[in-house]
Formats: structure tokens, C-alpha cells, sequence
């Protein structure tokens, strides 16, 4: 495989749709993998998903053409370096509300002279077909960083951000971005209004105008596809968790007289 293949279509800004995988089952992200999406997030955040299981998950999603990345725990360091050393070839990294907190992920995500990640493990140079030495002087190239804008004040400070080497893609967390701006989430995506709107809507131009990714979780494929016609190129449409249950109610109610 061309190891820096998937990173060069993310900054190219090809569509690339993706899923979140919550469950923290290796069958499931099997059967995630297999469905078809470019790339899939094992959450680490919000899943109950523990370094082992994660580790599963990875293996798992890398015997198909899916793209493997970590939602990350947090932006600290060990959150980090242990996802990427984990065997993910990207991260996505939660709460980047300021240019410190997005040099902090390029410092423990990029191996030297662009960062300051330690080198070790093996599951890494698994992760890309390459022998440790190869990755480590590769590495920085082929591995994807994604960081979530999800407040007001990342929102404010994402064009700083986006400009910043090592840092790959924007990320917007769109329900923890409108509670920052103290609106409920929106059902209908077309209603938007507001600085919530505007921070929306500023985020593809903001990644666009300095070379990179704009990224974001939809609910579902309608609003995946207005995420696209907002500039979008990275869009996350779906939640094994949640299509789990909507096949459990809708096979359900399909039985209700």
C-alpha cells in the first residue's frame, strides 16, 4: 500500500465519509469495516472503549481498505501518543479550544523535528506494513492529525490553528459546538441561524484557505450531504451504536399491529 495514500486525498479535500465506532466490539468494527466507508473514529472518548479493546478494533478495521483512526480519551499527552501507538494510523483529538492546545497534539502526535513523539512500540509500524525504523522516519507523513473544534473559543481561534504545521484537518463536534454557543442542537440542519450558523459555516473556508481538512460528525446522510454542500470533505454519517438501534426499534415496530 502507498502508506501516505489516505493523507494526501484528506489535504487534496476528496470526499472522504466516514463512521464512529462506539461499541467497543471487534465483530461490529468488522462489520463497520466492511461496509464501505472511507475511514472509521474508535471513540475512546465517549465509547467504553479501554486501550485492549481498542487495540482489537484497530486490527480488525485494518484487514479491509478502511482507514483506522482513534478518537482520542483527551488532548493530553498519553491520550495521544497511546492512541497512535495503539496501531491507529490517524488521531482525532477532542477539545482543541486555542493555538496552545493545537501545538500541544502536533508535539505529541509528530516525531521530530516537527514534534517531540516518542518512539516505540511496534504496533505503529504494524499499523503501516513497515519495519519501526521506517516508520519513525516516515511516520509523520503518513500518520493523520485531526483536532475538534467544538467552542466558541476554538471556533475563534481556528484559523490560527488550521495554519499550524503537523495539524492536518479541522474537526467540528457540531453538539458540543452549540452548547458552547448555548443553543439546542439542531434537528433540521437547513435552520441554522446565528454565531453558531457562522462558526458552522466558517469552518471549510478557515481549513480550505491554509491547505487543510474540513471534518465533522453528521447525524445521517441528509445532513452528511448538506455538510457537503457546506464544504465538508470529511464527513462522519454515522454511530454503529445508534444504527444498532435503529434497526432493534424499526424491526420492532415493524411487528406492532
Amino acid at each position: 500500500m502507498e502508506r501516505d495514500a489516505f493523507r494526501k486525498r484528506l489535504l487534496a479535500g476528496e470526499t472522504l465519509i466516514g463512521a464512529w465506532c462506539m461499541l467497543g466490539d471487534g465483530y461490529a468494527a468488522e462489520i463497520m469495516a466492511n461496509a464501505g466507508y472511507d475511514w472509521l473514529a474508535v471513540d475512546m472518548e465517549h465509547g467504553p472503549i479501554s486501550l485492549p479493546v481498542a487495540q482489537t478494533l484497530l486490527a480488525a478495521i485494518r484487514t479491509t481498505r478502511t482507514f483506522p483512526l482513534v478518537r482520542t480519551p483527551w488532548k493530553d499527552s498519553a491520550s495521544v501518543q497511546v492512541a497512535l501507538d495503539s496501531g491507529a494510523r490517524g488521531a482525532i483529538v477532542p477539545m482543541i479550544n486555542s493555538l496552545e492546545d493545537a501545538r500541544a497534539v502536533v508535539a505529541d502526535s509528530r516525531f521530530e523535528p516537527l514534534g517531540e513523539r516518542s518512539r516505540g512500540g511496534s504496533r505503529t509500524a504494524l499499523a503501516f506494513g513497515a519495519d519501526s525504523k521506517t516508520y519513525f522516519r516516515g511516520g509523520n507523513d503518513w500518520t493523520v492529525v485531526m483536532v475538534q473544534i467544538e467552542t466558541a473559543a476554538g471556533a475563534e481561534a481556528a484559523s490560527d490553528i488550521a495554519a499550524l504545521e503537523g495539524i492536518d484537518g479541522l474537526f467540528v463536534g457540531p453538539n458540543d459546538l452549540a452548547g458552547s454557543y448555548r443553543v439546542p442542537f439542531p434537528e433540521i440542519w437547513d435552520d441554522l441561524s446565528g454565531p453558531y450558523a457562522d462558526a458552522i459555516a466558517a469552518i471549510p473556508r478557515i481549513a480550505r484557505d491554509h491547505g487543510k481538512a474540513a471534518g465533522i460528525l453528521a447525524n445521517d446522510a441528509a445532513m452528511g450531504r448538506r455538510c457537503l454542500e457546506m464544504g465538508y470533505t470529511f464527513v462522519g454519517i454515522a454511530v454503529d451504536a445508534s444504527l444498532l438501534a435503529h434497526g432493534a426499534r424499526t424491526e420492532r415496530a415493524a411487528f406492532d399491529p
